[in-house]
């Protein structure tokens, strides 16, 4: 028996952590992160920490995000870094933005700056960028599109989908996230693009898409809007947090004919709920 078990158990845990992918990155990471944090230091000392954080984990941030110890590294470079440090991190992250919104990761709650609601880590990097990097922001809608109405319905994801609807978007990127109400026969139809009469897409997104469609398509979508709202309600996702269904719910009562089987149904139900 080892006359220092604590010791045997320290090392056994080292050789552990140190059989880890991407381990001798993360240690370094740390170790600058650790200075990066700290309050009591002038801005030029943080902007050389936060610079030198950023030379080690460049390259790397996608594989690091979703390690439980390594995600705040990346969130303290988007908090405290200066505007290029913080598209090159959005940039990175391309294409694994709709699995952070997903991922549950944490139970510490932030309340922050322009993030108005509570968000575990992955969801408050998130709004982070959506907020200090537009220009990304379209590709990051875009990997939302077509799951807009599954993630409003998702436990962890529909909080910050709808604070990115509400905080962070302009017209043009709310037309966007609408469309998905609308169902496929809708996503045929190209989205609004930046420039593009922004007001008037994001305030008619329903209307320029009935005005291209035929008929038989204008059945397919207007029955799209009544299932995925009426799920919305069945939810109660009415009298949450969320502006999606409201907007989506108004468009279809101020936009479609009022004869119209769907506005009539559809507000019947609005009221009885």
């Amino acid at each position: 028996m080892t006359k220092n078990p604590h010791a045997a158990q320290r090392q056994i845990t080292h050789q552990r952590r140190a059989a880890k992918p991407h381990s001798a990155l993360l240690a370094n990471a740390k170790n600058a992160w650790s200075r990066a944090r700290q309050k009591a230091i002038s801005k030029e000392e943080r902007a050389s920490h936060i610079n030198s954080l950023m030379e080690i984990v460049r390259g790397k941030i996608q594989d690091i995000v979703f390690k439980h110890d390594a995600s705040r590294i990346v969130q303290t470079i988007v908090k405290r870094g200066n505007q290029q440090q913080r598209e090159k991190v959005a940039t990175e992250l391309q294409g694994r933005f709709k699995e952070l919104v997903e991922n549950k990761y944490s139970k510490v709650r932030y309340v922050d700056g322009p993030v108005r609601s509570t968000l575990n880590v992955h969801q408050f990097l998130v709004a982070k960028l959506a907020h200090f990097c537009p220009s990304q922001r379209v590709s990051m809608i875009m990997e939302f599109r077509s799951h807009v109405v599954r993630l409003l319905l998702h436990r962890e994801a529909s909080q910050i989908i709808a604070d990115i609807y509400d905080l962070h978007t302009n017209a043009t990127e709310r037309a966007i996230l609408l469309r998905d109400f609308y169902g496929r026969e809708a996503a045929l139809h190209p989205p609004p693009q930046r420039g593009e009469d922004a007001t008037k897409d994001g305030r008619s997104g329903l209307s320029v898409v009935l005005q291209s469609a035929s008929a038989e398509q204008r059945r397919r979508i207007l029955a799209s809007l009544s299932e995925n709202l009426n799920l919305m309600l069945a939810y109660s996702l009415f009298h949450t947090f969320c502006p999606l269904p409201w907007i989506a719910g108004s468009t279809t009562l101020t936009r479609v004919p009022s004869d119209t089987q769907l506005s009539t149904g559809l507000c019947g139900s609005i009221c009885r709920k």
